[in-house]
């Protein structure tokens, strides 16, 4: 095997293994408050990888979509929600550069598996590090 291909399985390798390490580091299961869920949280304008942040849960996760102000709000709600539901909400949270308004929109909530309010549309980076893969493997 050459070289490019092996530099190619390595990439793949770390790409694909290194949500699951941070993933598996965060463990709420275990915690004694009754907050078991794992929820990320997070607030910005990238709509596809709002996953930094992480909180433990007791109630449901939820993704909001804000689609006016060009946001997403991740997080966790005490009340529980039907898994897989959505509904307009208001946040309480004032926009800094939007005099008197507040995050709004459609909010999905989720509370059968830990992180279930990450991205779920298929990025774009393991396609193209396959496609690498196979361009130096077959060439």
């Amino acid at each position: 095997m050459n070289t490019s291909a092996l530099l190619c399985l390595f990439v793949v390798a770390v790409v694909l293994g290194s949500g699951s390490a941070a993933d598996a580091s965060y463990n709420c299961s275990t915690n004694t408050k009754g907050a078991t869920l794992t929820c990320f949280t997070c607030m910005g304008r990238d709509m596809t990888e709002c996953d930094t942040g992480r909180v433990c849960c007791k109630g449901s996760c939820f993704k909001l979509i804000d689609e006016e102000h060009e946001l997403i709000v991740k997080g966790c709600t005490e009340e529980e929600q039907e898994d897989g539901s959505m509904k307009r909400r208001e946040l309480d949270v004032k926009l800094y550069w939007a005099e008197g308004e507040k995050v709004k929109g459609e909010s999905y909530f989720c509370n059968k598996d830990d992180l279930c309010n990450s991205q779920t549309e298929p990025t774009i980076t393991v396609p193209v590090v396959v496609a690498t893969l196979f361009v130096a493997l077959f060439r």
